[in-house]
């Protein structure tokens, strides 16, 4: 079997649809026999002077439109007329790295995106099904299968952006939705991949912006150093809002640590405070980037009597099952995982990323005024 391919480089179809359109035609055209096997990827790769991965798009776009079906280690198939799927059920699937999974059955905040993501499912009657593992394996799996198509994968926490981004190349009918986590080097990630993102930093500005505008003026962070940045937009957020009262937010008051160097993180709130307490000029206010930091803090202030003289301020909203005696930010988990289902069906969204504005919770001791 020899298949001639005329390929236009600078037409605005990519060429691996241009392959796919190919051999559909020639498979018409010569009334290739249900189950005849396509020439070898590496044959077909050298007739379309193209690279091995675009041949691969081409002939994984004839599986998804049933035209052909793959035998593992064997080839790629023409498919049966009574075989060929008319319709093709559609799926989201949602990803969780393997190094996150365990988190993700006990995290309130992971349950919480995960429920609304599964409701919304449910009204668009739709399956969402939960990935780990091997993400190519995945994917690769179902989109051997005639009878199956993902219309979006949300990813809800990866091991990085690289392997994501090749995926999305691999991949360009699946919409890529990056839910919650943000990463360094998202905005040049392809097109098919989007996100939907806390205002990591604009929740920040206005929990120490509050603070400050009361007569803060000695801020301390405690952070965690972690592979997201949304903790450096935190911190981002609380030095832009001391800047705009004239607060210095020096380097040596912002502390963090690798999760691996603060397992329990209430012990290192607690133990970051201690020490922060200790320096020449003490912090009036404890800008903490999440609540758990915060909470360890805020034991540690009233072990020391000195609760009275020290704001403390978390963030995320974490249910403790027990009241609180400090501020925090509000993330709303329930709209980041309803939204990211809906990007992960919208063909087109008309930005790469949309972002959910947080709420301030004010507790503990405040102002004379009440405020």
């Amino acid at each position: 079997m020899t298949i001639e391919f005329q390929l236009d480089r600078t037409a605005v179809e990519p060429v691996y649809r241009q392959i796919t359109e190919q051999l559909k035609h020639y498979i018409r055209e010569h009334e290739l026999p249900p189950h005849t096997p396509l020439p070898p990827i590496n044959q077909l790769t050298e007739a379309a002077g193209a690279s091995m991965r675009t041949v691969d798009l081409a002939l994984n776009q004839l599986i998804r439109e049933g035209v052909c079906y793959r035998r593992p280690k064997k080839g790629t198939f023409v498919s049966a007329p009574e075989t060929a799927p008319v319709r093709r059920k559609q799926l989201c699937g949602l990803y969780v790295a393997d190094s996150a999974m365990e988190r993700f059955t006990r995290d309130n905040f992971d349950i919480s995106m995960y429920r609304s993501m599964t409701a919304a499912a449910r009204s668009g009657r739709m399956d969402i099904i939960l990935l780990s593992g091997d993400l190519e394996e995945n994917i690769g799996f179902d989109a051997g299968r005639g009878d199956l198509a993902f219309a979006g994968i949300i990813l809800l926490e990866t091991d990085g952006l690289e392997r994501v981004g090749a995926m999305a190349l691999k991949y360009p009918e699946i919409r890529w939705v990056c839910a919650n986590y943000r990463y360094e080097g998202f905005d040049d990630t392809p097109d098919n991949v989007v996100g939907i993102f806390n205002d990591d930093f604009g929740g920040a500005y206005r929990i120490a912006d509050y603070y400050f505008a009361r007569g803060c003026r000695n801020p301390a962070v405690i952070s965690l150093e972690l592979a997201d940045s949304n903790y450096r937009r935190r911190i981002d957020g609380f030095r832009a809002a001391a800047r705009d009262h004239g607060v210095i937010l020096s380097e040596s008051r912002v502390v963090a640590a690798t999760p691996e160097d603060a397992v329990n993180q209430f012990d290192y709130g607690a133990s970051r405070a201690e020490r922060l307490l200790a320096l020449p000029t003490p912090p009036d206010l404890l800008l903490c980037c999440n609540d758990s930091l915060a909470l360890g803090a805020t034991r540690y202030l009233e072990h020391a009597n000195c609760s009275d003289r020290v704001r403390v301020t978390g963030y995320d909203n974490r249910d403790f099952n027990r009241p609180l005696n400090f501020s925090t930010v509000a993330v709303d988990f329930n709209a980041i995982g309803s939204r990211a289902f809906a990007l992960a069906l919208d063909p087109k969204p008309a930005v790469k990323f949309y972002t959910v504005s947080p709420e301030l919770i004010i507790r503990g001791i405040q102002d004379d005024s009440g405020n």
